[in-house]
């Protein structure tokens, strides 16, 4: 079988078809909305330093690119030859399309394939992710994160009209996904939230995996449970539901004992942070490090602090911890607690993969999964299978593409 596939890296999407190279695709609309930052970031450059003026055109600083970058938040597959995706800039959000459109090749009259962007709604007030697309309905399912704190589902026609928000409440609605092969119904995955006196979101409360039918107007809850994390379900035309477990961690306030902790080791957390200024130095001045490592040590795929599924991780930390049990140069960046699920009917669930971070199932039952450093394949009734490595950034999203 041939994996044709999506990914967002670093913020950015990514195509791997077949065998091919990755190939790199940029946002027009994002570069559009760089380009407009850039040129009132230059006008405006003159009123803080006099000399802005004088400056070359790409020599002037951005600081509101640093503050706000381009990013994409979610990508799912669309028809044939078409692919979704959302993309955020501070409050500033917008869906596209993606379609690669069929022309004469100007070489020898060959039919060539070029993708063309579709920019269907955006609006400077509007936070957008996680995308599904039901070819049959032709609609684009989504979740709408708002200023307060709650986020909602919301769906659109593909051809572009404003979102509706479809459920409410104090909550977290995210990660919808349409059940293919039924008239419209999909599953999401949802948490309570908890404020404080100021209305200031203090604590939020385990993932559940919730189906909304739209025909029947129901909400049915298929997974839940104090201990765990339900997240991104996806559920097949048979009924055969995929999602990510992992252990739920209780947001808690800072108490006496943590301050305590944190005041006793403030000393070592200096001098490592003294430690790393000094190596710093001394790489740029010198080419090397104030200490030599091991030729042998294999290389660290892990980032630094990055967020994942709303939560923060130590993707170098995780990355050393689950090299003995994951290959050497691509090991998972989350912990190995975070496992791909798969619940057929009502049977128990079982473990497809550990160390997850996202992950896609078509209605043939192929499955992409990544673990932050790959990516990996597994074709019905076959074995995991990798397919590509990224270097130097996280993989956050992966999608099949309609064959």
């Amino acid at each position: 079988m041939t994996f044709n596939l999506a990914y967002l890296s670093g913020g950015k999407l990514h195509l791997k078809l077949g065998d091919a190279a990755v190939q790199n695709l940029e946002s027009e609309f994002g570069e559009s909305l760089r380009n407009s930052r850039r040129q009132i970031q230059q006008r405006n450059a003159w009123k803080s330093d006099p000399r802005a003026g004088l400056m070359p055109q790409g020599a002037q600083a951005t600081p509101e690119e640093a503050k706000d970058p381009v990013m994409l938040t979610g990508l799912c597959p669309g028809k044939p030859q078409q692919l979704f995706y959302s993309l955020s800039s501070g409050e500033m959000g917008g869906i596209l399309a993606l379609n690669a459109v069929t022309h004469p090749s100007s070489e020898n009259g060959a039919a060539a394939m070029q993708p063309v962007e579709k920019r269907l709604f955006h609006s400077a007030e509007f936070r957008v992710r996680d995308l599904s697309h039901h070819p049959d309905q032709e609609l684009i399912a989504c979740s709408v994160v708002h200023p307060s704190g709650e986020a909602n589902i919301a769906t659109m026609k593909a051809d572009g009209i404003r979102p509706n928000e479809v459920t409410e409440g104090d909550s977290i609605d995210a990660a919808p996904s349409w059940i293919l092969g039924t008239k419209k119904a999909m599953v999401y995955q949802s948490a309570g939230v908890a404020r404080n006196a100021e209305g200031y979101v203090v604590a939020v409360g385990p993932f559940a995996i919730e189906k909304l039918d739209f025909e029947n107007r129901s909400v049915d809850t298929l997974a839940q449970d104090e201990q765990y994390d339900y997240l991104s379900p996806q559920m097949t035309a048979d009924g055969t539901l995929y999602y990510i477990r992992r252990p739920y961690k209780k947001s808690e306030n800072v108490g006496f004992f943590q301050l305590l902790k944190d005041i006793v080791l403030m000393p070592f957390r200096l001098l490592i942070a003294l430690f790393e200024l000094l190596n710093l130095f001394y790489r740029v001045s010198t080419g090397k490090e104030l200490i030599k490592k091991s030729d042998n040590q294999p290389q660290i795929q892990g980032m630094g602090h990055a967020v994942l599924l709303g939560q923060p991780i130590n993707t170098t930390e995780q990355a050393k911890r689950n090299q003995k049990f994951d290959d050497e140069d691509s090991p998972a960046l989350v912990p190995r607690e975070w496992m791909l699920m798969r619940r057929r009917g009502g049977e128990e669930a079982t473990t497809v993969a550990r160390g997850v971070v996202d992950f896609h199932v078509n209605q043939e039952g192929a499955v992409v999964y990544t673990n932050g450093s790959a990516i990996y394949g597994i074709v019905p009734g076959g074995v995991a299978k990798r397919l590509l490595k990224e270097k130097g950034r996280v993989i956050e999203q992966v999608t099949l593409l309609t064959p």
